[in-house]
Order: C-alpha cells, then sequence, then structure tokens
C-alpha cells in the first residue's frame, strides 16, 4: 500500500494507525470527512457499524455484504475497483451536503437497527409471532 501511495504522490498524506481503541478511535472518527473500506471479504464489518455510528458518510465494496448503507443513503457500496472507490470518494469529498446527509441516514440507520434497544424490540416481535403461531 505504501509504495502505491507514494506512487499516487499521496503518501505524505497518509498515515498508518494501525489499531486504535477506545478515545483514540473515537478521536479518529471525529476528526474524519468519510469511512473507506474496500474489502475482499467481509461477514458483519464491526468497523463500517462503528463509522455509521459516528455519523460518517461511508464508502464499502460490495464483498463487505452491508447493502443497507446503500438502501439507506448512508454511503456508496461499489465495485472492488480502483475506478469505482476512487469515484465514490471523490464524490462525497467534493459534495460536502452530500457527505453530511448520508452521514445523518447512516447514524439514523444504526440508530434504528443496530442498538440494543432496536435488537431487543426486534427479537420481542418474533418472540410474539412465534407465540402467535403456537396458540
Amino acid at each position: 500500500m505504501e509504495s502505491i501511495l507514494e506512487q499516487t504522490g499521496v503518501l505524505d498524506r497518509t498515515v498508518f494507525t494501525g489499531m486504535l481503541l477506545g478515545d483514540h478511535k473515537r478521536a479518529a472518527f471525529q476528526c474524519a470527512e468519510l469511512f473507506v473500506q474496500p474489502s475482499y471479504t467481509e461477514g458483519f464489518s464491526n468497523s463500517v457499524l462503528e463509522a455509521l455510528a459516528a455519523g460518517l458518510p461511508v464508502v464499502i465494496s460490495e464483498q463487505c455484504n452491508f447493502p443497507e448503507v446503500a438502501e439507506h443513503g448512508a454511503g456508496f457500496v461499489v465495485p472492488l475497483n480502483d475506478a469505482s472507490v476512487g469515484e465514490a470518494i471523490g464524490e462525497l469529498l467534493s459534495d460536502v451536503r452530500l457527505g453530511a446527509r448520508m452521514g445523518r441516514n447512516g447514524r439514523r440507520l444504526v440508530d434504528e437497527r443496530y442498538t440494543w434497544q432496536a435488537a431487543a424490540a426486534s427479537m420481542a416481535a418474533c418472540y410474539r409471532t412465534l407465540l402467535r403461531e403456537r396458540s
């Protein structure tokens, strides 16, 4: 990655942080304009969920298996290639309002589907349905 960034002339504007935890991770999200995860394979990405919860628009590859991002207008789900990822990043960096709107949509998505309260409500609804079917 470093050699690619050096060849394209952006290595001096890149920081490799390694794993961030706690306050350091929160600070990084607060300073970020967007979150990009061009992954080859993901089951369920906690890092994408954390970025959405932080109100960041996201650019993720289709292999992240998080179609709700596009469905809820919280970011771009793109094919895993340089052109698609770069175009999505460029669009977000050039349109601050779009990024802000996607960030709000992502935060709303997390609140509606991925909080403990949302999970509990979903489980309660499932149990109610099962009990009705048994009656």
